[in-house]
């Protein structure tokens, strides 16, 4: 019974520590983003580039374990 009363407890205080960490960090955030222009991380021809990437990775990964499980 005490631990479960202890254990609440701790949970209890751990929700409100997160929660005003978060709270600080939206306000944070919300005075950076105002005196800051927002602009668009990538241009579409960048996600192109990402995307093309992680195929050729992905494609690579998948034909080396391919050679690996082959019997010589």
């Amino acid at each position: 019974m005490v631990k479960k009363f202890t254990y609440s407890i701790i949970g209890i205080l751990l929700f409100l520590l997160s929660g005003s960490l978060f709270s600080g960090a939206l306000e944070f955030h919300n005075a950076i983003a105002d005196r800051v222009q927002h602009f668009e991380s990538f241009p579409e021809s960048a996600w192109l580039i990402v995307l093309g990437s992680l195929l050729i990775s992905g494609a690579t990964v998948l034909r080396r374990r391919r050679a690996a499980a082959r019997p010589r």
